[in-house]
Formats: structure tokens, sequence, C-alpha cells
């Protein structure tokens, strides 16, 4: 398996009319080096409408890697305007601005996560480095703060 397929995650998202609108939201919490691609392919607008434009449909968005070191939770809506035949795009998301690249529908196989860095002491999040110089080896879980300092990594003599 190379890099490339290992740090891709999949993402279920959720789809409801309002208004005569149709809105497509995601809600995941993305890896560092992970950020949510989007795109609206118009010439093959049609093999995604039944799933796309139909009520309470679920779809999986595909995440490719990116720029994104601190491990941000980021949120998209997609709001589809059936008049227009087009997605109008928002990001709601935590600390960061995400580049524009084009939603991403299909059918990808489930997340390859790696576990080890879980936090120890919430299960929620994952330990980060809390610096990007030195003393890189100091990793923190950005939901409840619990700090490890790693020191058998520390560069620094005893």
């Amino acid at each position: 398996m190379n890099l490339m397929n290992r740090n891709k995650i999949s993402v279920v998202g959720f789809s409801t009319f309002v208004n005569g609108n149709l809105f497509f939201k995601i809600n995941g919490s993305f890896e560092h080096n992970d950020v949510i691609q989007r795109y609206w392919d118009k010439k093959c607008a049609h093999l995604h409408e039944d799933c796309i434009v139909s009520e309470d449909a679920s779809l999986i968005v595909d995440t490719v890697p990116a720029n994104n070191e601190y491990g941000y939770e980021l949120r998209l809506l997609a709001v589809w305007n059936n008049a227009q035949r087009k997605f109008r795009y928002e990001y709601d998301d935590v600390g960061m601005e995400a580049e524009y690249m084009g939603l991403v529908v299909g059918l990808e196989g489930t997340s390859d996560t790696d576990t080890s860095d879980i936090c120890p002491s919430c299960s929620k999040g994952n330990l980060i480095p809390m610096y990007d110089e030195h003393p890189n080896w100091i990793k923190f879980c950005r939901y409840c703060d619990f700090r490890t300092d790693n020191s058998e990594y520390t560069p620094l003599p005893d």
C-alpha cells in the first residue's frame, strides 16, 4: 500500500432538502496532512444526480493529502441549486482557510487510520506535535489538552 492510499480517508455525509434547496453536509475530523477535496464535474453530472439530488441521500467524500499540519476539524456545506443545476460551497472550519479544489463523490474504501497517536486520556483526539520546530517531541491533544513530553525522543543530552 503506497503512502497516498494510506492517508486517504472516506467520510460519510448526509443531505436534506430545505426550502427547495438540497443541503449536503459533511462533518469530520481529518488527520494532519489531509484536507477535503471537492469538485462538481458538469460533464458527468447525470451520473451523480440520482445519488446527490435525492432526499436524505448518504454520500462518501474522499480526502487527499494536503498541507494541514495540525489536524483541524473541517466541515463542508454544499447547497444544491436545482434551478441553476449547480452547487454553492461553503467551508465552516476551525482555524484554517481551506483551498477550493472540488467535491469528490464516490464509493471509496474504509478509513485506514493509524491508532498509535490516539490520546490515552480522552481517546477522542490524536496526539499532535506542540511545536513545528524543537522541542517538537512534545505532543498534546487538542480535545482534552493532555500532554506528553516523549522525552525518549529528545535530542538533548540527559
